[in-house]
């Protein structure tokens, strides 16, 4: 138990361990929970991007375009087979929130940070991989990009993957929903001071 522990406190502060406690929540949620859009729009977007009312098309209502395209490009590899939309938001979604389990597991105590993501996961993860909603996966990927960004900002020696990945995830939430990306602009820059 003791090595347990030891392999434990060596492993927690690790980006591939904050990936495979958000992968492991995330299984758990879909195997014990079924899974939905909020709203009809999210069902529209793959809609118009898969091609089921005509031919694929990376004009998509609400979100921006460069989203639309890269839709209607994975739509095409799969031949419309594949889920391409919902896949899309649970691998950018799981990404930020590896992202905040990751900044939390370096910045606080190992059972803090256990409990805190714990419970971050399991409210957020419910919001956002159960009831997914477009609006909901922009605020998420915008939070989760300025949390990296003030964190690497904050140390001693910024790393500059780290502020490109800050940077990608906060583009690819104004990418879903500018005015969300906004709306969390406002909210978050509050932290920064």
């Amino acid at each position: 138990m003791k090595k347990l522990e030891q392999w434990l406190d060596r492993q927690t502060g690790t980006v591939w361990f904050a990936c495979f406690f958000n992968v492991a929540v995330l299984a758990v949620m879909l195997l014990l929970l079924r899974p939905a859009f909020e709203t009809n729009d999210d069902i529209s977007v793959s809609m118009v991007a898969n091609g089921s009312w005509g031919t694929g098309n990376a004009h998509i209502i609400c979100q921006n375009y460069l989203l639309g395209v890269w839709y209607t490009v994975l739509y095409h590899i799969g031949h419309g087979s594949i889920p391409w939309y919902g896949i899309s938001q649970y691998v950018f979604l799981c990404m930020a929130m590896s992202v905040v389990t990751y900044v939390l597991f370096q910045r606080l105590k190992k059972e803090q940070a256990f409990l805190i993501n714990g419970i971050l996961l399991i409210y957020f993860g419910y919001e956002c991989y159960i009831r997914i909603q477009y609006s909901k996966t922009a605020g998420v990927l915008l939070a989760a990009g300025a949390f990296l960004l003030f964190y690497e900002l904050e140390k001693e020696k910024a790393t500059w993957y780290g502020i490109l990945l800050g940077i990608f995830l906060g583009v690819t939430g104004s990418l879903y929903r500018f005015e969300e990306a906004a709306i969390c602009c406002l909210l978050i820059a509050g932290i920064g001071l």
